[in-house]
């Protein structure tokens, strides 16, 4: 009877073994596994493990859908391959079909898209795109082309010997002048000022013209620079008969300087603001005279902001080597032997402003001229009229401009001396 039983037992294991040896499929190593070869039935969990792979090999899905793949760990020691779209924590992107060039970045397109974003080419010290700015005698003069806002990108800047840098044919509201450099800033030329933008900033209010047998018209008020966002008139007023013109309002108060919204703080924002201009004067009486009174002066330009960045060393070293002065108004011609009055004079134009970033400092002993311009005188000589008020002068960022003062008897008032700007020189630590 034991042997029957373990007769029995042999033969069952025989049958399973063959059984199972029939449903398993060999192939030669140069063959390719068919679609449904393998599915997840022929499969049981924990399988095929990391050793069971060799790590040379590519794993190559050929179909588009291969279902979803779960894993702890995937490590690609060499080339990943993904499709068009990705999911990514339940997030979808869509890859660009090209590859970006050196330098950009990926960006989310906010609709599963991505594609290349190329940053601002801008950076501290500029482009250089204009080569070397290298004086070192004469003059070479800059022509602003009226323009609000003007820039050169210098790989280096050197003004030296006796040479000096101008500027010429401003924008009647202020040119924003920017001089960048790559490389060093070597000023030390003997010249004063070497770097000359006098009157480069708002313009001037004309001068009141004459009238035969009556009062002068009026000195113009001068106009707000380009980027002033209130309607209150900075620039000095214009003289008005006997009575001089009204100096014109601070620009801004310190909060508003330093910040106005919560954006300007984020990006770091620095308000410069070109000086405005003076006020003209208003021209004389001509009481019986024939139209012998004198017209009012015009006001001076104010300074323009000058705005420098250099890269690498500043070297500085001429007293007054910089100049943002606001210009002077202009004098009434004076009457010899009329019974007339005279014009006033201008007022003069407020001082400009200057901001000059550095990376390193050799030297910075230099100082900047950005006082206003004087105001100009009123006419004298007349036997007769009345003179006529001068030229108020511009306010400046925080303050406000000066009166003209008044006609006395037939010679004109002297306009008011313009508002100083302001200057700052300093290690960069804003921008790279």
């Amino acid at each position: 009877m034991l042997k029957i039983v373990v007769a029995m037992l042999l033969f069952a294991n025989a049958f399973i073994y063959a059984h199972v040896a029939s449903a398993i499929t060999t192939y030669p190593p140069s063959a390719l596994l068919q679609p449904n070869d393998i599915t997840s039935s022929h499969i049981r969990d924990g399988q095929i493990q990391g050793v069971d792979m060799s790590s040379t090999s590519a794993f190559t899905f050929a179909s588009s859908t291969v279902g979803t793949l779960v894993a702890g760990t995937i490590n690609a020691t060499s080339t990943l391959t993904v499709g068009a779209t990705t999911t990514f924590n339940g997030n979808t992107y869509i890859w660009p079909t090209a590859s970006g060039t050196a330098g950009q970045l990926l960006q989310a397109q906010g609709d599963d898209n991505l594609a290349w974003l190329s940053l601002p080419t801008g950076k501290f010290g500029g482009t250089g795109v204009d080569g070397a700015l290298a004086i070192s005698t004469g003059t070479t003069t800059i022509n602003l082309g009226g323009a609000d806002y003007y820039t050169k990108n210098y790989s280096s800047i050197s003004i030296t010997g006796s040479g000096v840098l101008a500027f010429t044919n401003a924008s009647t509201t202020g040119t924003y002048i920017k001089l960048l450099s790559q490389g060093e800033c070597t000023l030390t030329s003997t010249s004063t000022p070497m770097i000359n933008a006098i009157g480069m900033g708002g313009g001037g209010g004309a001068g009141g013209t004459t009238v035969q047998n009556a009062w002068g018209n009026n000195g113009a008020t001068a106009a707000n620079v380009a980027i002033i966002f209130d309607t209150t008139a900075h620039g000095g007023g214009g003289g008005v008969q006997g009575t001089g013109g009204a100096g014109g309002s601070g620009t801004f108060t310190l909060s508003q300087l330093y910040t106005s919204t919560s954006t300007d703080l984020i990006t770091r924002t620095i308000r410069l603001f070109a000086g405005m201009g003076g006020g003209g004067g208003a021209g004389g009486n001509d009481g019986t005279s024939n139209n012998h009174s004198t017209a009012g002066g015009a006001g001076g330009a104010g300074g323009p902001v000058l705005y420098m960045e250099c890269g690498t060393t500043w070297n500085f070293t001429t007293t007054n080597g910089i100049s943002v002065k606001g210009a002077n108004g202009a004098n009434s011609a004076g009457i010899a032997g009329w019974a007339a009055g005279s014009g006033g004079g201008g007022g003069g134009g407020a001082g400009g402003v200057t901001l000059i970033l550095y990376n390193t400092l050799t030297a910075n002993s230099g100082s900047i001229n950005i006082s206003g311009g004087s105001g100009g005188t009123g006419g004298t000589g007349g036997t007769g009229g009345a003179g006529a008020g001068g030229g108020g002068s511009a306010g400046n960022l925080l303050s406000a401009g000066a009166t003209g003062s008044n006609g006395s008897g037939f010679v004109g008032g002297t306009g008011a001396t313009g508002k100083s700007g302001y200057s700052i020189i300093t290690k960069n630590l804003w921008w790279y």
